[in-house]
């Protein structure tokens, strides 16, 4: 539904959306997807801050880096942390080939260890790409994966 209305020319509304409210509901939301494995699921925020975009939008965002965690992790640790407006989202996971994270925020581009449609981390990208965010990965084969999503144009950081 977003891709569909992503092509729309309008601008979007903004509405002012808490990131730290929000980020501890989704991190709670997805708490269930751990079911019987051995990993540890925390989140932290250090301030309050806000970003000029609906909920909904940035919860996509959010939801799919906690989702790939937790789906490319056996055991470990997930932490989600937010400082000054910047998400970060890191696993003890299997992480990401290189050859692969070049290439992971393509459309319909699925890793070999993925599950899903190779939409997630496209849709992320074009959520932020709307609202001027900043959204990398860096990632080790075998060591983990760590995301960082940056909820404030470079004009916020003061």
């Amino acid at each position: 539904l977003f891709l569909a209305r992503s092509d729309e020319t309008e601008d979007v509304p903004g509405s002012a959306t808490e990131v730290g409210e929000l980020l501890h509901k989704i991190v709670e939301n997805h708490r269930h997807l751990i079911k019987d494995k051995q990993i540890t699921l925390n989140a932290k925020s250090d301030t309050s801050c806000f970003t000029n975009a609906p909920a909904e939008h940035l919860a996509i965002v959010l939801s799919n880096l906690i989702r790939n965690s937790i789906f490319h992790t056996k055991a470990g640790l997930i932490s989600v942390r937010l400082v000054d407006g910047r998400i970060t989202v890191s696993d003890s996971g299997d992480g990401i080939a290189p050859q692969d994270l070049e290439k992971i925020f393509n459309r319909e581009y699925r890793g070999k260890s993925s599950k899903g449609y190779g939409l997630g981390l496209y849709i992320a990208k074009s959520i932020c790409d709307r609202y001027g965010w900043s959204l990398s990965l860096s990632s080790q084969t075998y060591c983990g994966t760590i995301a960082i999503l940056d909820t404030k144009g470079e004009s916020d950081h003061k």
